[in-house]
This record gives C-alpha cells, sequence and structure tokens, in this order.
C-alpha cells in the first residue's frame, strides 16, 4: 500500500448522531471527516424554509456540529466537507464562518460549492423544446405541474469540492452533491486524479458509496445486529484508501458496532439498482468487481474497485406542490380487522360523495401489512386492535373538497370501538420529478471564505481607524473580509462616540477589496453616507479590483429619530447590528 488518506464518516442524514463524529474528530486521526445531511425530503424541507426566509434553507445542524467538531479538526488538521449548504449553501457558509469565530479560530478558511440548481436554466430549455421526462412515472413531459414547480436541483459531481481543496479551505460546504461526491472530492484533491482516471474514479465513488451512510456499514441496520455489541455508542466508518484505488475500512476502537466481510456486503448493494452500473455524476461504479476480506478485528480491505467514464446527463430532482392530508384510526376487539376494513371502505365511498378523485391513495393496517404491504398474509384469529391508516394526495384546487372526506366520518361511521384524534388539515407537501439534463448546464463555483484575523481597531478623537494589516496579500478584501468590516461599521453604527470611520491598509498598499458591487453589504448606516470611494453601495465594474482607501463619513444633517432606523434590506445576508462590550 502507498500513501493513504485517511476519511471519516461523519453523518448519513438530517438528524444523525453527533457524538460518534465527535468521536471520529477527536480520535480518528483523519485527514477528512465528512458529513451527508440531504435527501430528497430534506432538500424540500429546506426549499419551504428558504422560500419563507431567504436566509434559512440549509440544515440547521450545521451549527452544534460546527460547534462540536471544527475546534477539534483544526487542532488535527482534519478537514471537513459538508452537504449541509442545501438550498443555501452561502449563508451555511456564514454560519461556519459564525462558529469559526466564536471558538477564535483565525484563519478558518471556508469553501462554498453553488450550481446545483438549475431551475432557470431548465425552464428556458423547456421553451426551446426540451422535454425532461418523469424517469419514475415515464411522463413525457411536466407541462402539467410546471405551475406547481417549487425547485429544481442537478446532482453534480466532486468539481466544486476539488476546486475549494486545492484553493486551501478547511471547511467545504456545498449544496446538492452526489453523497459520495464527498468522498471523491478529497480522494480526487489528494492523489490528483482526473476524471480521465475512470478506474480510480470509481473507485472513489464505491468508497464513497460504502462509508456515506455512517453507522449503516458499521452493523446498525445490519442481520447481524445480535454480535453489533453496544450498538447505543457505535462507531462511525474510517477508510484508508491509497493511491491505487484500494481501500481498508475499520472503526475507532471501543466503540460499538460491527466491520466484517458482511456488514460491507450488505452496504455495497444498499441502495442500488443495476449493481454493474452505478451511475453518478462523477463516474460508473460496477460493484460486481471487489473484492472483499476480512484482515483483522473491525477492518476488511476491499481491492478490485472500478469504473468507467461519467454520464453527460446528471440527474435532477425536480419539487413541485401537492396537497396531503391523511390520519390513522383505531379499531378494537372483537372483529378488529374486519371494523377497519369496513372504515376504508367508509372513506373511499366518502369521496366518491363528495366528487374527490385524488391523485393517489394510500391505505394501510398497522399490526397487519404496515411494513410487507400486499406480501403480508390476512391475520390468523382475532387481533387485539387495527389501526386503519389512510393518506390522499391531490391537486391544490382540491383543497376544500377534501374536507368533507375527512378521518371526523369514522366517528360516527367507524363502528363499536373505534377511536381517532382530532382530524388534521390538509397540508401541502412537495412532490419529486426525476429527469436528466445536459452536463453542460450546471456549473460549480468554488469561492474561499477566510475569517479576517489582521483587522487592526483604535479610535482616536471620534475617529475609528480600521486598518488592514496582511501586506503578503496586499491587504485584498475577501467576502469574509467584508462581513468582518461590516461588523465592525455597525458597532461603530451604534457607538455616539464615533463620528467618522476610515478603512486603511499596511505597507505600501492600500486595500485593492473584491469586486465591490459583489461583496458590498446589502445595507446602509444610520448615521453614515459613503464618500466617492465608500464601501456600500457604490457602482463599480465586475472587473474591478482596485478601488483606493475607503471610508465612511458622517451625514450632513443628522437623520431625525424617524428615520434613524436601519435601511437595512430585511433579506440581506448580513449579520445584525452588535454592540462591543466595554
Amino acid at each position: 500500500m502507498g500513501r493513504t488518506v485517511r476519511l471519516g464518516s461523519g453523518s448519513a442524514y438530517w438528524g444523525d448522531l453527533l457524538e460518534p463524529a465527535v468521536t471520529l474528530a477527536a480520535r480518528g486521526d483523519l485527514d477528512y471527516l465528512c458529513f451527508d445531511h440531504l435527501a430528497e425530503l430534506t432538500l424540500a424541507i429546506l426549499q419551504r424554509h428558504r422560500v419563507k426566509d431567504p436566509e434559512r434553507g440549509y440544515v440547521g445542524d450545521i451549527v452544534a456540529w460546527m460547534d462540536a467538531i471544527l475546534p477539534l479538526a483544526r487542532a488535527s488538521g482534519t478537514r471537513l466537507v459538508t452537504n449541509a449548504g442545501g438550498a443555501n449553501p452561502p449563508a451555511a457558509a456564514r454560519q461556519v464562518v459564525e462558529v469559526a469565530r466564536r471558538h477564535g479560530l483565525d484563519g478558518t478558511r471556508v469553501g462554498v460549492v453553488t450550481g446545483d440548481d438549475v431551475l432557470e436554466r431548465m425552464l428556458a430549455l423547456a421553451g426551446e423544446g426540451v422535454a425532461f421526462p418523469n424517469l419514475d412515472t415515464g411522463e413525457a413531459s411536466f407541462d402539467s405541474v410546471r405551475d406547481r414547480i417549487v425547485a429544481a436541483n442537478a446532482y453534480i459531481g466532486a468539481e466544486g469540492i476539488v476546486t475549494s481543496l486545492a484553493a486551501g479551505a478547511d471547511v467545504v460546504v456545498t449544496g446538492r452533491v452526489s453523497d459520495n461526491a464527498l468522498y471523491v472530492g478529497p480522494l480526487m484533491h489528494e492523489f490528483g486524479w482526473t476524471y480521465d482516471d475512470h478506474q480510480l474514479v470509481g473507485a472513489a465513488v464505491t468508497i464513497g458509496h460504502m462509508v456515506e451512510c455512517a453507522a449503516l456499514m458499521t452493523g446498525s441496520l445490519s442481520n447481524f445486529w445480535a454480535e453489533t455489541g453496544d450498538i447505543a455508542d457505535i462507531g462511525f466508518p474510517i477508510a484508508e484508501v491509497d493511491d491505487a484505488g484500494d481501500a481498508e475500512f475499520t472503526k475507532v476502537g471501543g466503540t460499538g458496532g460491527l466491520v466484517t466481510e458482511q456488514t460491507l456486503a450488505e452496504q455495497l448493494v444498499y441502495e442500488v439498482h443495476d449493481p454493474a452500473r452505478y451511475l453518478m455524476p462523477d463516474g460508473v461504479a460496477d460493484f460486481t468487481k471487489p473484492t472483499i476480506t476480512q484482515v483483522g478485528p473491525d477492518r476488511v480491505r476491499m481491492t478490485g474497485m472500478t469504473g468507467s467514464a461519467r454520464p453527460d446527463t446528471p440527474g435532477v430532482r425536480r419539487l413541485r406542490r401537492r396537497l396531503d392530508r391523511g390520519g390513522t384510526a383505531m379499531f378494537s376487539w372483537p372483529d378488529a380487522h374486519a371494523k377497519a376494513r369496513q372504515g376504508e371502505e367508509v372513506v373511499r365511498r366518502r369521496l366518491k360523495i363528495c366528487g374527490v378523485e385524488p391523485d393517489a391513495l394510500h391505505v394501510e393496517y398497522l399490526g397487519v401489512n404496515t411494513l410487507h404491504g400486499p406480501a403480508a398474509p390476512p391475520p390468523a384469529g382475532e387481533l387485539n386492535e387495527v389501526g386503519l391508516r389512510i393518506s390522499l394526495r391531490t391537486a391544490p384546487p382540491a383543497r376544500r373538497p377534501t374536507r368533507c372526506a375527512g378521518r371526523s366520518c369514522i366517528w360516527t361511521l367507524g363502528g363499536v370501538g373505534s377511536a381517532i384524534a382530532t382530524p388534521s388539515r390538509p397540508r401541502e407537501v412537495i412532490s419529486l420529478w426525476p429527469t436528466l439534463i445536459p452536463r453542460a448546464t450546471p456549473s460549480t463555483c468554488a469561492p474561499t471564505w477566510s475569517r479576517p484575523d489582521v483587522l487592526d481597531r483604535r479610535v482616536d478623537d471620534g475617529v475609528l481607524v480600521l486598518r488592514l494589516d496582511d501586506p503578503e496579500r496586499r491587504n485584498a478584501l475577501g467576502y469574509a473580509e467584508v462581513c468582518e468590516l461590516v461588523a465592525a461599521l455597525r458597532d461603530a453604527d451604534a457607538d455616539p462616540g464615533v463620528r467618522c470611520v476610515l478603512l486603511t491598509g499596511s505597507g505600501a498598499a492600500s486595500p485593492p477589496g473584491a469586486t465591490c458591487a459583489s461583496s458590498a453589504p446589502s445595507w446602509t448606516p444610520r448615521r453614515w453616507s459613503t464618500g466617492t470611494a465608500g464601501v456600500g453601495r457604490r457602482s463599480c465594474s465586475p472587473s474591478c479590483r482596485g478601488c483606493g482607501s475607503r471610508s465612511w463619513r458622517p451625514s450632513t444633517a443628522p437623520p431625525s429619530p424617524e428615520a434613524a432606523g436601519s435601511s437595512r434590506s430585511p433579506t440581506s445576508p448580513w449579520p445584525p447590528p452588535t454592540r462591543r462590550s466595554g
């Protein structure tokens, strides 16, 4: 085995266990710790959050996870990769910057990967005649649901992660990359693999697939569940990968769970359609080729992994609105099952009487066929109780008619011994429209944020001087540096003793900054107006890289109390004003 890279899996879904990830960060001796937080349902929820508040749309777990793990990772040199950016990666990255600031982790660099949001492009292509058929149902065109589309996200690959890591990011925050891209990216970066290295990238996809589900690879849902030890303290998996594309899988010693040939084989075929062609945006892996060998306690080696060129059409999940209503009624002995069947018939008849034709109607009997569905045999003998669970889905215009078909009809029509909770209102749900899009359409970008640690502040006779002391970088302003400056300006805005703010640089170079138009805050101070070279709303060309020094100057006339409120846009991505103690 040549040079190795040590990867850890820190999460498999939104709401996964935190403690095993902390254990990996503290004791895993990792190069990378990667977190998968997304699923189609998760992304649908996040899209709804972002509609309500443009500053939301990311997985909230990122704050608690980074609070617990980022200090450990920075101390050990472990780099973090997460798709908790969800529907709003920039907002999630700002949360990571805030966590780094609270912990005093100066210099933390956060890469942001975007490009999975392809809604506008898809609508444009549809206008040019591209059909985008539904891969699940076979529907040829989405014209019937166009007015109910919420979002369209492509599964993008590891390109943006590789770019971020090459730029020196300590943390990479992405949107809807494929789950295994979280691991493919670090391996491609470390070993210099390119997309022409089909077999090696196929191996990376396979390795990512093995560890992306965290505890599932270490026995949490294994057929060998009785042998997993203290599963409440389960260990998440670690992959040691060499430059030939072979890997050994293990976990932190002393943790619960199980790493065996059997648990790896179970994970290898988990969520797979064609094992010989596992299609991912980074490559096509062949799961029929690997050899799995137990080489020690809780240590398994996998070799022979391979793959072929990546597909030209990444998958897209288009989300659309529908209405969903459902509920559960319970029926008791005697004749519990017969009463439940009658309850189902009552609901179906009521739907017809009310003229409601649902898009989908799902019925199941708790204690009889909830898990096995139509494969469950009829119950033998009398049952103590049976639950009837019915859910129906309709288009939004059917909101009113569904009321007459609610569970409340079973209150009086359900037979002796029925019990039911208060009827619920119809709720809006998001459903999927899976399709494909040409690879040339999605794009990724990976700007690197850093928490500035070179900002000196002093007040002299009412003048606040902010000095960027980073001559090696010519005092260059990046997005996060602007965030820090805005926070300082807000503090000055709240301090009546500050009459003027001057921003300058150190050495021979003044702070040229990043693109002013793109990095300036969507906020205007209460007591200040900008000069001709002021940071703020000045219109610079997109290619601007040098605006000279910048200063904030007091308004010629103080505003009235009524006009003194902040004019910051309610959708501004910047943090609220803060006042320093003392």
